[in-house]
C-alpha cells in the first residue's frame, strides 16, 4: 500500500535554497549599511550632548568668575594645566561626567581608553577644544594665559567656541585657530579623525547653542571673528 501524498515529506528544492539566500543577501545588502548609518547617528548625538555640556560649563564659570572663561593654560603654585582641566575641577559639570571624549573618537583611536578619561591634556588625549575666538589678543599677539570676557563677544550666536579636537597626543597649549583645526602654537594640524562619516563636526558657539557642520558651513570667517 503506497503512503497518500499528504504524509509525504516534502524537501526544498535547490532553486528554492539558492533564492531564500540570494534573498537574505539583499536584505542583509539594505540593513547593514542603514545599521552603520543609525551608529554614527547615535555616536554623532552623544557628541553633541557632551560638547553642549561642556559649553554649559564654560558659561557657567564664566558667570561665577566675573564673566571670565578659563585661560587656556594656567599656572598656579607651579603646576600648568589647562582650560578643561580647570572646567573639570570647578565642579559645574555633572560628577561623573565622562564627555570629554567623542564615541568617534574612541572607536578611531585604539589607545583610548574611555574609562581613564580625564581632561588634563599633559597626562590623557581627549575630543574637544577652544576655538581661537577664546584666546584673547594681548598687545597684539595671541596670550594662551589671558582669559576671554564672555561680554566682549558683541554676537555670542555667531561666534564659535568650541570645537571637535580629537587628540591622541598631550600637548599642553592646542587650540584650533581656523576651521582647518592648526594649532596657533605650532602650526601642526591637530583634527586628523574628528570628523563623522559624512565629514561635518559638532561645534558649540558662545550663546551655549550647538551647531553640526560641514567644513563648508563653519569656515564661515564671520564664526572666526576676533572678539
Amino acid at each position: 500500500m503506497f503512503p497518500s501524498a499528504s504524509s509525504c515529506k516534502r524537501a526544498f528544492t535547490l532553486i528554492e535554497l539558492l533564492t531564500v539566500i540570494a534573498i537574505i543577501g539583499i536584505l542583509a545588502a539594505i540593513i547593514i549599511p542603514v545599521v552603520g548609518k543609525v551608529r554614527d547617528s547615535a555616536r554623532r548625538s552623544q557628541c553633541s550632548s557632551n560638547i553642549r555640556q561642556i559649553a554649559t560649563g564654560m558659561l557657567l564659570f564664566a558667570t561665577e568668575n566675573k564673566n571670565r572663561f578659563p585661560p587656556v593654560i594656567h599656572s598656579e603654585n607651579g603646576v600648568v594645566t589647562i582650560w578643561s582641566y580647570n572646567l573639570a575641577r570647578s565642579k559645574l559639570l555633572p560628577t561623573r561626567f565622562t564627555g570629554w571624549y567623542c564615541p568617534t573618537h574612541a572607536q578611531n583611536d585604539p589607545t583610548i581608553e574611555p574609562k581613564t578619561v580625564q581632561p588634563h591634556a599633559t597626562v590623557y588625549p581627549r575630543s574637544y577644544t577652544l576655538c581661537n575666538t577664546l584666546v584673547p589678543i594681548v598687545n597684539g599677539a595671541r596670550n594662551e594665559r589671558a582669559s576671554a570676557n564672555l561680554l566682549s563677544f558683541p554676537n555670542p550666536s555667531r561666534t564659535l567656541m568650541l570645537t571637535e579636537w580629537h587628540s591622541s597626543g598631550n600637548e599642553l597649549n592646542s587650540y584650533t585657530s581656523s576651521v582647518a583645526g592648526r594649532d596657533l602654537i605650532t602650526g601642526a594640524q591637530r583634527i586628523t579623525s574628528s570628523k563623522h562619516a559624512d565629514g561635518a563636526r559638532n561645534y558649540a558657539f558662545v550663546d551655549g547653542h550647538v551647531a553640526y557642520l560641514s567644513l563648508t558651513e563653519a569656515g564661515k570667517p564671520e564664526l572666526w571673528m576676533e572678539q
